[in-house]
């Protein structure tokens, strides 16, 4: 007897297999059986996806999920959207490894993007993490790359100086423990401190660490603008001169100075895989990217942590002066957002303090003159007043570019969603159904398939979940049905907060956990995959 079956749905087996009109069985959590007039009677429960899609649940390769699932279980945003797997620790924030001297340094690393009201930090490697969110219970699967910023803070805290030989040892065996305890790889985030900090040398040597294990390197590029090629190229050469398996995170042409160039953009990538080389890129479907604001200011001003950045805005006169004179004039090799996308097209979008609302959903611009002060000064008491806590939406993309990617059928599939308190960017809730609805059906920039492949057989191949990404026998239930002609993402930049609709059943290891609109809150059927 089969605990659940699908009926008379078309099926997606992947790009290359491509449909097949048939039922899906499952039991114990796996896929035993895929074919035709399976009959009703054989299973427990029987699902009908009669003129619908189903589809390996998706794989949402890029995400900050960890303060939700730690503190729900799920992402409820993301289940909508048929998201049965998250991978956690993306552009080099984490929260293990753990030292703990270090520890209130890790806290105030990650408060100024995470709420971590109520969290314990009783962890203190990948081990420890993945087990408290299995004892939580799990609504979704989650896997997890450590995190370089988490490493270094470990080692050298907020210290922007050049790792010595024993440091970098002591980098590499915290490493090494997160891979030989399931870690699917190591991230960075080349635009925030610490991660920032690190020269050629110390990536060099941690990634080779991750070649050895056959583990991914993904980076949030030091410079998504003006010096986009340089730093794709760089990470063509550091997986030609390692071995290494690399992701570039959210792929973007941020700034009009190199709009129009994803082709060029994307040939690179091409011709680096015709090399033999494992290089690949995500996106969400988005013109508006979201961060920190304090990403707006040049990483030497983070040396020390937050509170010392603080402190200097607040009391030193000369540190606001090299703030506004930097942005004026740049900085080589970091990534001037301001400049790249302008002071009009920089929208506060979450703020900590219920006395700072005024100032949401209004430019920067905007708030200067709310505030009645030169824009680099309200800048800084903005950061002041909330206390480094605030998050942005960066409008410096093409509509064109972001289409082109999106057509591109090997860049993958990523949320970069965040939860947050107040307004969070529209991706957190429409990544996936805006590509189905928007992207494919309505203005056909892609087709249904190579949508659908850059959601599953793709990040799965990628990142090494072998026994998901594919409907087949033998896999794991991790299964999605939708209308492709209801799908759609409710979320706009106004209310970000709306649910998907035209998901009609989700599967997670062979147990649902949605359908026909409803949460099944009590079944938390999902898995810590640890990958080795």
């Amino acid at each position: 007897m089969y605990d659940y079956l699908i009926k008379n749905g078309n099926v997606f087996l992947g790009k290359y297999q491509g449909w097949l009109k048939a039922d899906v069985a499952i039991k114990d959590e796996k896929i035993v059986s895929l074919k035709p007039n399976i009959p009703a009677s054989e299973a427990k429960e029987v699902f009908s996806a009669k003129n619908q899609v189903v589809s390996a649940g998706f794989i949402d390769v890029h995400t900050h999920d960890e303060m939700e699932i730690l503190q729900s279980g799920t992402v409820p945003a993301k289940i909508p959207q048929g998201v049965t797997t998250v991978l956690l620790g993306n552009c080099g924030l984490g929260f293990y490894p753990i030292v703990e001297d270090r520890k209130e340094d890790l806290k105030d690393y990650n408060s100024g993007i995470f709420d971590l009201e109520g969290v314990e930090f009783d962890w203190k490697d990948l081990q420890g993490f993945s087990n408290k969110l299995e004892k939580r219970g799990l609504g979704i699967n989650a896997a997890s790359l450590v995190a370089h910023g988490s490493i270094r803070l470990a080692v050298k805290g907020f210290d922007d100086s050049k790792a010595t030989d024993e440091e970098l040892k002591i980098m590499g065996q915290l490493l090494q423990e997160a891979l030989n305890q399931g870690a699917a790889g190591m991230s960075t985030g080349l635009l925030y401190p610490p991660s920032s900090y690190a020269n050629q040398k110390e990536i060099e040597y941690l990634v080779s660490i991750l070649a050895e294990n056959n583990k991914i390197y993904t980076t949030h590029l030091r410079n998504e603008s003006v010096e986009l090629e340089d730093c794709i190229k760089e990470n063509i050469e550091l997986a030609r001169k390692t071995g290494v398996k690399v992701e570039i995170s959210h792929l973007n042409l941020s700034g009009k100075e190199i709009w129009g160039e994803s082709d060029y953009i994307l040939a690179l990538f091409d011709k680096a895989r015709e090399e033999g080389l494992d290089i690949h890129a995500d996106q969400y479907p988005y013109q508006a990217g979201s961060t920190l604001i304090t990403a707006l200011l040049p990483q030497w001003s983070m040396v020390d942590g937050v509170e010392n950045l603080l402190d200097h805005l607040k009391n030193t006169s000369c540190f606001r002066e090299k703030l506004t004179e930097d942005i004026e004039t740049g900085i080589p090799n970091w990534d001037n957002i301001i400049k790249s996308a302008g002071w009009d097209n920089i929208i506060v979008n979450s703020v900590p303090k219920e006395s700072m609302k005024r100032y949401q959903n209004k430019s920067l611009r905007e708030i200067a003159d709310l505030m009645g002060e030169d824009l680099h000064d309200a800048l800084y008491n903005l950061i002041i007043e909330g206390e480094g806590r605030i998050t942005i939406l960066i409008f410096s993309t093409s509509q064109d570019d972001v289409d082109n990617i999106l057509a591109n059928p090997d860049i993958l599939v990523g949320s970069d969603g965040l939860t947050i308190n107040g307004h969070p960017h529209p991706r957190l809730y429409g990544t996936y159904p805006k590509i189905l609805g928007e992207a494919v059906r309505e203005r056909e920039i892609l087709s249904l398939e190579t949508a659908l492949d850059k959601m599953t057989r793709l990040p799965a191949n990628k990142f090494g979940f072998d026994d998901r990404g594919t409907i087949a026998e033998g896999k794991y239930a991790d299964i999605v049905v939708f209308d492709p002609d209801v799908i759609e993402a409710k979320a706009t930049y106004e209310r970000p907060s709306q649910l998907a609709k035209g998901v009609n059943l989700l599967l997670i290891n062979g147990e649902p956990v949605y359908k026909d609109g409803k949460y099944l809150d009590e079944n938390r059927p999902g898995k810590f995959i640890r990958l080795f």
